[in-house]
């Protein structure tokens, strides 16, 4: 079955790991309330993996990888992007 799931991404720069299913698809980051999340097109049948993402501020350095999105945070500026594992 598809569905969308959500996951947690933490609000710092750096590179983060998510477990989802295999053929999982980024769809769109936000932040909902104080946290920073992902939501992703799953099948649901799937074994979980790693994905995995790298979150920038603005005026850092490009990882090598798909740009899922930017979030604003207060003063802050926040890009997301799915890399390889």
């Amino acid at each position: 079955m598809k569905a969308i799931w959500k996951y947690p991404l933490g609000l710092f720069a750096g590179r983060q790991t998510v477990y989802a299913p295999e053929s999982a698809f980024p769809l769109h980051v936000a932040m909902q309330g104080d946290a920073l999340h992902v939501w992703m097109m799953v099948e649901t049948n799937e074994s979980q993996v790693p994905h995995e993402f790298v979150v920038i501020g603005t005026g850092q350095e490009l990882p090598l990888g798909d740009h899922i999105g930017t979030v604003l945070e207060g003063a802050f500026v926040w890009h997301v992007f799915e890399v390889s594992v």
